[in-house]
Order: structure tokens, then sequence, then C-alpha cells
């Protein structure tokens, strides 16, 4: 589906906003978990941020567009700070790329 959405012809010259969330499970969940198990390719073990940035990587291999048009958050949408700094950095990039530079 994620494929179908952002390489299809509506979407090609647009931004994508990915956002990843529920960090604090992810991390929980990692630690629990070998992702080789699930991933044979993944080779941070339980490194969080190898772990988050292995998980954005495949979504943006799937890109066939510009990659710098895929903006990835990891939020954790209890931490009121996590949520407000992806929305004032999504609201950037959208104000940038609809008015025509930084606001």
């Amino acid at each position: 589906l994620f494929d179908e959405v952002i390489n299809g012809n509506h979407f090609k010259d647009s931004h994508i906003m990915l956002f990843l969330n529920k960090l604090d499970i992810f991390g929980r969940k990692i630690k629990r978990n070998n992702m080789k198990d699930f991933f044979p390719k993944y080779t941070g073990g339980e490194d969080i941020d190898k772990a988050k940035r292995f998980i954005e990587g495949r979504f943006k291999k799937i890109n066939k567009f510009d990659p710098e048009r895929i903006h990835t958050y990891f939020t954790q949408a209890t931490q009121a700070d996590s949520v407000r700094k992806s929305f004032e950095e999504t609201m950037q990039v959208i104000t940038e790329n609809n008015v025509g530079g930084p606001v």
C-alpha cells in the first residue's frame, strides 16, 4: 500500500510525511524479540537508533522519486514534546513547499 501511494502519479511530486509512532513500545519489543528473526539483513541488535534507521530505510527504499521528499518523524504520542516537534517540522515543510521558502 505504501508503495502504491507514494509511487503513484498523484503523489510523485509531493512531500511525504512518514510518522512512525509508539517509539516506546517499539523500544521494548526490540529488547524482547530479535529483529533479525523478522528482518535477516538487520544487524543492529537491541540498539533502538539502529532499529529506527533500519525501518526508516526500508520505507525509503520503496520510494522511486526524489529521496528528499520523504520526511520521517519518530514519535511517542504520550510525550507532548515529541508530537509538538513533529507537528512544527511538518508545518515548516508544508509552508516551505507551498509558499516558496522558509518562514
